[in-house]
């Protein structure tokens, strides 16, 4: 009978990388019975923990190594980036993919992962009742750095989950609902607009306590439909008090961030980055009027959309940023999230006129990909990178099931559910 002599387990903590806190180069061979010896160690943590991984390796060269990390469901945001990072927005959209996947087949597998990652977030919400920027992938401590745009999308993500799951449907499950949008209602001004957030890193470190400034659009219309979808879990018929809120925000919305012929980015930020006119023209659809919609919306072809002169691979692209609109020296690179939220945009609402020159099997490629880059060429000034992303993947995901399946994965409205 033959063993491995050499054989080490490494405990490790994960922050933003792994980093090894104890390692054993000798564990203890136990004989457990049933002609089975087994290599046994234990190592006591200084506090409760559930960011922790364990890695294994055999043989000689140590060349066999594994992982072995506490189920979290929360997947990682970036692959081969060289972080362990789950950021709360991308979260969001892979809830709300899934959520969409179980609409379309009904499969138990896909119901099943958005009870779990519903449940997990739970542990995530921070002392303030909302959710952190972003997390360990592998375990729920980090800095209460809160921008208030992910509570949003993560709030959607809850709310649609539990309207379309009725195993979700529990006053527990209702009452953590309820303190998400408490905090984000907490969160509006005397403008009538929702703020960034909180947290700042500084020289000296991160600050928890510093309240963000600004006012971002994209952030409210996010708030917007989030209030929207949170008041079909939680207000009264007689007391809409969640859908006033929601309602309120939108008219602040539009006194507030719309000058001119479209919307701003922020108030009194007259810049313009693509989003606001891919996300920004599905807000003015669904709440405003067609001339209102198309004035907006005409900002994406004149500003944001480039052909590629070199790639075969995608018909046309959008970029993130443009220099007429308050972003000088921006690179052109292939922004794999807006491309798709442009597309999304164009054929929800234009879908009875708006024709797509692109064939069906052109899109057929990005089947092909598994997991998109977040975009071809980087962006230093403005934080574009090429790392396979799991927004692009999930935009991509948007985009097909509006355009094969005829079904949207957000801001729709589905049947209300009243259960207590």
């Amino acid at each position: 009978m033959a063993f491995y002599t050499k054989f080490k387990i490494g405990i490790y903590e994960i922050p933003a990388v792994p980093y090894l806190v104890r390692q054993y180069v000798q564990p203890v061979l136990v004989d457990t019975g049933n002609n089975r010896l087994t290599f046994y160690a234990t190592y006591t943590l200084e506090s409760v923990k559930d960011n922790v991984a364990v890695k294994t390796s055999r043989g000689d060269s140590f060349q066999y190594e594994k992982f072995v990390y506490n189920k979290t469901y929360i997947p990682l945001s970036y692959k081969d980036s060289g972080t362990l990072i789950t950021y709360t927005y991308d979260l969001a959209l892979v809830v709300l993919t899934f959520l969409a996947e179980y609409r379309l087949t009904g499969k138990v597998k896909y119901k099943d992962y958005v009870i779990n990652q519903f449940n997990y977030m739970k542990k995530l919400k921070n002392s303030r009742n909302a959710f952190n920027f972003s997390y360990p992938s592998h375990g729920s401590i980090s800095a209460e750095h809160i921008r208030n745009g992910a509570v949003a999308w993560a709030l959607e993500a809850l709310a649609k989950a539990y309207l379309e799951i009725t195993e979700l449907q529990t006053t527990e499950n209702r009452n953590f609902i309820k303190s998400i949008a408490d905090y984000l209602i907490s969160e509006i001004q005397s403008n009538g607009l929702v703020r960034g957030g909180y947290g700042i890193y500084t020289s000296s470190g991160f600050d928890p306590s510093y309240e963000v400034p600004w006012f971002s659009t994209e952030h409210n219309i996010d708030a917007y439909f989030a209030l929207k979808s949170a008041s079909l879990v939680l207000d009264d018929p007689y007391y809409p008090y969640y859908l006033v809120k929601a309602e309120d925000l939108k008219d602040a919305i539009y006194t507030n961030l719309y000058q001119g012929d479209r919307l701003i980015q922020g108030y009194q930020d007259t810049a313009g980055a693509l989003d606001i006119h891919t996300w920004g023209s599905l807000f003015i659809h669904k709440t405003g009027d067609v001339d209102t919609t198309y004035s907006n919306y005409r900002y994406l072809d004149q500003y944001f959309l480039d052909k590629p002169k070199t790639s075969s691979f995608v018909p046309d692209l959008y970029k993130p940023y443009s220099h007429e609109l308050g972003y000088p020296g921006a690179s052109t690179v292939v922004w794999f999230e807006g491309y798709f939220q442009a597309l999304y945009t164009k054929l929800l609402i234009y879908k009875n006129y708006l024709e797509f020159n692109y064939s069906k099997d052109k899109y057929q490629l990005f089947l092909n990909k598994k997991l998109l880059p977040y975009s071809l060429g980087a962006d230093q000034t403005y934080a574009i990178g090429e790392f396979p992303s799991l927004a692009s993947s999930c935009w991509f995901i948007f985009f097909y099931n509006l355009y094969y399946n005829e079904i949207e994965s957000f801001w729709y409205e589905p049947n209300s559910v009243s259960i207590m």
